[in-house]
C-alpha cells in the first residue's frame, strides 16, 4: 500500500472561531444554578469571573468537572422552574434535582450536564449554520480542499462532540450529508472516542490509522473494480490496523502535520510515539504574543491559512520506524 500523505486539524478556533456557540451551550448547562457563561451578567444571572472559568484544552468530562468544583455546584440548590423551558431542560433540571443526596453524585452530574452541553452544541450549531452565522477561521476550508486536491488525506481531531464537528463541517462544505463519498475530510475523532484527548497523542494515533484503513480498503476496491462486502472490508481494516499500528512488531508511520490553535494539539504532535517527523504546527487564530508563541514551542508558526500550503511544500518526508 502506498502510505497516505496526513494531515491532522484540531477544529475548534482553528478551522471555525466556536467561541459564542460554546458559550450558549456552557450557559444552557449553568443557568439552572443561576450562572452564565457570558462575559456580563444576563438575565439576571450572573457572569464567571475570568480566575474561576476552567483553562482551554481541556475535554469536556474535565472542563465540567472543574466548572462544579470551582463554583461548588454540587452544593447549590437546583432550580427545578423558569418559564418557557423546553421538555429537554426540564428533564436536564430533573434528572440534577435527583442527585441531591447521592454519595456519587460528582461523576453523574458531570455526566448529566455533558449530555446536556453535548445536546446544546449540536442545537446551537445546526441554529448558526441556519442563521448563517457560523464564523469560519479565514481561508480554512478553501485551503483543506486545496490541500486535499494535493493528495492529503485529511483527519479532523476535536475535543467536542462528533455531530457538532459535522454540522459545521457541513456548513463548510467539507463533508457532504447527501453522499459522503465527496467528503473532503477523511475521518473526525472525537473526544468520546478516545480515552485520553490531546495533549495525549491517542486521538491523533486512531485518526491515523483509520485514515490508513480507508485508504485501503479504497486501493482494494480500485483493484477489484466493485465495492468490498462488509465482512471483506472488516478483514481489509484489521490488516492495515494491525500491520501499522499494532501492539508489538507493527511498524508506526506518523502523519505530516498537526496543525492547531493551542499548546495541547502542539504537545499531542511532541508526543505522537516512536521517532516521528510529524510538524507541529501552530495557527495564531488568538493573537498570541512572541514570547507565548515560544512557549508553546512549535515548529512553524502561521497566521493566515494561505501560508499552511507553501510552508508544506517539500516537508512531506515520511519515516518508518519499526518498534
Amino acid at each position: 500500500m502506498i502510505l497516505p500523505k496526513v494531515l491532522l486539524f484540531d477544529l475548534d478556533e482553528t478551522i471555525v472561531f466556536s467561541e459564542e456557540m460554546k458559550a450558549k451551550a456552557w450557559s444552557d448547562i449553568l443557568k439552572v444554578f443561576g450562572f452564565c457563561w457570558e462575559k456580563e451578567n444576563t438575565d439576571g444571572l450572573t457572569s464567571i469571573s475570568e480566575e474561576l472559568r476552567p483553562a482551554t484544552g481541556l475535554s469536556p468530562h474535565d472542563f465540567i468537572k472543574n466548572l462544579i468544583e470551582n463554583l461548588s455546584l454540587l452544593y447549590r440548590t437546583i432550580n427545578l422552574y423558569g418559564e418557557n423551558l423546553s421538555p429537554e431542560e426540564v428533564e436536564y433540571r430533573k434528572n440534577l434535582s435527583h442527585l441531591l443526596l447521592d454519595p456519587e453524585k460528582l461523576e453523574k452530574m458531570i455526566g448529566i450536564m455533558k449530555d446536556y452541553w453535548t445536546f446544546s452544541l449540536v442545537e446551537q450549531a445546526k441554529l448558526f449554520a441556519i442563521e448563517d452565522k457560523i464564523k469560519e477561521v479565514p481561508g480554512a476550508a478553501e485551503t483543506i480542499k486545496k490541500v486535499r486536491e494535493k493528495g492529503y488525506r485529511i483527519g479532523i481531531i476535536t475535543q467536542a462532540p462528533i455531530q457538532y464537528a459535522e454540522e459545521v463541517l457541513a456548513y463548510l462544505g467539507l463533508i457532504d450529508r447527501d453522499d459522503r463519498s465527496n467528503d473532503i475530510i477523511d475521518v473526525v475523532v472525537s473526544g468520546d472516542m478516545v480515552e485520553k484527548p490531546k495533549p495525549d497523542p491517542e486521538s491523533l494515533i486512531l485518526a491515523t490509522d483509520l485514515i490508513f484503513q480507508k485508504v485501503a480498503v479504497e486501493a482494494e476496491e480500485r483493484r477489484t473494480g466493485t465495492k468490498l462486502p462488509a465482512k471483506q472490508k472488516v478483514e481489509v481494516q484489521d490488516s492495515v490496523h494491525r500491520h501499522y499500528f499494532g501492539p508489538e512488531e507493527a511498524v508506526f508511520p506518523n502523519p505530516v502535520a498537526i496543525i492547531g490553535d493551542s499548546l495541547a494539539d502542539i504537545e499531542a504532535g511532541r508526543e505522537y510515539p516512536r521517532i516521528s517527523t510529524i510538524r507541529k504546527i501552530l495557527i495564531n487564530t488568538r493573537n498570541l504574543s512572541p514570547a507565548d508563541i515560544k512557549d508553546i514551542n512549535p515548529d512553524f508558526t502561521i497566521n493566515h491559512f494561505e501560508e499552511l500550503l507553501p510552508r508544506l511544500e517539500g516537508t512531506a518526508g515520511r519515516k518508518i520506524e519499526k518498534r
